[in-house]
């Protein structure tokens, strides 16, 4: 009976740790950007529009193909062969099939495929920038969610101990040891514990309210930090400028964009070139009688077209403000290359500073508990200390997340974001 009650708490203990560890799996980025990719809409969006632009290829490359086609006409009337009143019914009915190519056109359709190529290139590369985008936006809502609530966590903790120094300092001043003027302190540090925690409250939801919209799930509470040791970056400036100017993608699509807007030239100056076509065509003819195939070679030169000239003209214009956008976008990307290389450095740098201010702030808090006890030290010095202490505490956990932070922008910046592999993280 013993062995049977035994058998059946071990059954029953099993059922709950796998339930237990199904409820709380771990939810890495790698899940956030796996779920942002299902969910998100921005995404949707911007994939939706790649696959239009990708159209643009084979609405070029049908310039290359003929066209063929069927024409049918019938007629019916009343002639008269000579200048009198004896009118003949008259009923006809023609048909034919074409076939037509365009043999050269001034080097247009050739024109219109580079600048499909080019058109397409860019929106493939605005893709990977706007995805890119968006991953950062899933990074940011993810390691807020993580935060908020690490924050909201230190400052319950924070008030729950302002709440028992206030009671300790109570039963000090009901025998004598402190003055109302402690107890006064005391009460204005829980007030501004309890209105702390109250603001770490709202953040949070916030937060997490954004979490559901980026990625369109609600964030458990199992969210894993990512190690920023494990996001490979270049070691010093000259490395990271070199690989962000190679490979950038707002770079890239603004230079591709240029290329676009000079090859328009070619399509504007087609219309002022000769054009050639050929023609065949099968023709059955009731009204004449005729039956059998034609043969037509067409040429055809422009003398004059002012709308040509203006086209042109437009485009050059656009060639010259295309410059202007890649001059933009160069200078873009260097002022971007120095403020995130700086922000990554500043993280760096505070990461070690915090850790010790935290460290020392833990010590002088030890420190001034201890004099207090001893009446060197009053029940201000004590509440400043601990004061010191959760601004310390949350000091350090915001600088761990602007340093992943910084991390991941230099990903986007060099162009490898939207290929990152999050898997390991």
């Amino acid at each position: 009976m013993n062995t049977s009650k035994l058998a059946m708490f071990v059954a029953c203990l099993s059922m709950f740790s796998i339930s237990a560890n199904a409820e709380y799996t771990e939810y890495k980025i790698k899940d956030a950007i796996e779920d942002a990719k299902l969910n998100n809409q921005e995404l949707q969006i911007i994939d939706k529009n790649l696959s239009v632009r990708k159209l643009d290829r084979y609405r070029a490359a049908s310039g290359f193909w003929p066209v063929a086609g069927a024409e049918a006409s019938k007629t019916e009337g009343k002639i008269s062969p000579t200048a009198t009143t004896n009118y003949q019914d008259f009923n006809s009915f023609d048909k034919a099939l074409y076939v037509q190519q365009e043999l050269f056109a001034g080097g247009k359709t050739l024109a219109q495929m580079k600048i499909a190529n080019s058109t397409v290139n860019a929106a493939e590369l605005d893709f990977y920038s706007k995805t890119a985008n968006v991953f950062l936006k899933v990074i940011d809502a993810y390691h807020e969610v993580i935060l908020a609530r690490r924050i909201y966590k230190i400052s319950l903790n924070n008030e729950e101990g302002m709440r028992n120094r206030l009671e300790q300092i109570k039963t000090r001043f009901r025998v004598g040891e402190v003055t109302k003027t402690d107890v006064s302190w005391a009460k204005h540090s829980l007030a501004k514990a309890v209105t702390e925690k109250e603001k770490a409250f709202g953040d949070m939801k916030t937060a997490e309210a954004n979490f559901t919209y980026i990625i369109g799930k609600v964030p458990g509470h199992d969210l894993v930090y990512v190690q920023a040791s494990k996001i490979n970056t270049p070691k010093d400036f000259e490395t990271f400028a070199t690989a962000v100017r190679q490979a950038n993608l707002n770079l890239r699509i603004a230079q591709e964009q240029l290329h676009a807007s000079k090859t328009s030239i070619a399509v504007a100056a087609s219309a002022l070139m000769p054009t050639v076509t050929a023609r065949m065509s099968v023709r059955d003819s009731q009204s004449s009688g005729q039956k059998g195939k034609t043969y037509a070679l067409r040429v055809s030169m422009p003398l004059f077209n002012c709308n040509s000239y203006v086209d042109i003209k437009e485009a050059r214009y656009k060639v010259r403000g295309a410059e202007a956008i890649l001059n933009n976008t160069l200078g873009e990307v260097e002022q971007n290359i120095v403020q995130i290389w700086n922000q990554n450095q500043v993280a760096i740098s505070q990461i070690n500073s915090v850790k010790e201010a935290l460290a020392a702030a833990q010590d002088a808090l030890e420190g001034v508990q201890q004099e207090y006890k001893v009446g060197t030290k009053t029940t201000l010095d004590l509440l400043d200390s601990e004061q010191r202490l959760f601004e310390a505490q949350i000091s350090q956990e915001k600088v761990n997340k602007a340093l992943i932070i910084s991390a991941f922008q230099m990903k986007a910046l060099m162009g490898e974001l939207h290929y990152f592999d999050f898997q390991n993280l």
